[in-house]
């Protein structure tokens, strides 16, 4: 009894000829759909837990604590398939965030001498994936990687601790074209945090011929709003009017 073939396989396609084939597999790769990258390295749970605010102290073990990125998307298909469609993937994909880069960053923040370490790394096409990552990880990616981020997506859990403190992490995202920031917090307690950024990436670029500062958004997670350079300043003033109401309810409270 035979049975008929699945619909998702074209046995014959081994016995095209072979210039056919990588044009297949170039107009595959044309057609690659961007996907949001998640990459994070593997520090102890004890010095790291839910990208909280680190004390000096905690955040210096942090630093200092063995550094392993990896990241659960899959590697991609045409990087396996066969000998032709990794050459031609190859095109598009490049390693990226290695382990020796960790180490090489973690030894210029800490000082630390060198360390023999595995080389692991995480296949990237900085031209469509969203590098998306947490705040605290973004000081242990290498400048090198830093400098082909084009699109990034960061967690951040407290507005408090996080901003243009961490100035020195974006100087070397001269590439960056769009930045999420999720947040958990209200948006409006960011403030002008989205021009002091916009502004930001102008004074440090701002030499480079041609230089666009990137689209910067701020997310809050739960609502899905938004938060851009165009409302920015709705969103604030929307908030100024929430605590006014809110102060108001509690001194009506006070006085009854």
């Amino acid at each position: 009894m035979t049975y008929p073939l699945p619909f998702d396989t074209f046995h014959p396609f081994p016995r095209l000829p072979k210039e056919l084939r990588i044009e297949i597999w170039k107009v595959h790769l044309t057609a690659l759909e961007p996907r949001l990258l998640r990459v994070w390295s593997n520090p102890p749970i004890e010095v790291f837990e839910h990208n909280e605010c680190l004390d000096p102290d905690r955040e210096s073990r942090f630093l200092k604590s063995e550094c392993h990125p990896s990241s659960p998307n899959p590697v991609p298909a045409l990087l396996q398939t066969s000998q032709e469609s990794r050459h031609e993937a190859l095109r598009y994909y490049t390693r990226a965030f290695s382990s020796r880069m960790y180490q090489r960053a973690l030894r210029t923040d800490t000082g630390t001498g060198s360390r023999s370490v595995d080389t692991r790394y995480v296949w990237t096409n900085f031209a469509i994936d969203t590098i998306k990552i947490t705040a605290n990880h973004l000081p242990r990616i290498s400048d090198e990687d830093r400098k082909r981020i084009q699109h990034m997506s960061i967690d951040v859990s407290c507005h408090m601790c996080w901003g243009l403190s961490h100035e020195q992490d974006f100087r070397m995202l001269e590439n960056l074209k769009h930045l999420e920031i999720l947040c958990s917090s209200q948006l409006w307690v960011w403030g002008d945090t989205v021009k002091e950024f916009t502004d930001g990436f102008r004074k440090w670029f701002g030499s480079v011929p041609w230089y666009v500062p990137p689209d910067i958004t701020f997310v809050q997670t739960g609502t899905w709003w938004e938060m851009d350079i165009h409302n920015y300043e709705a969103v604030m003033a929307y908030g100024r009017e929430q605590w006014a109401r809110a102060r108001a309810d509690r001194e009506v409270e006070g006085g009854s």
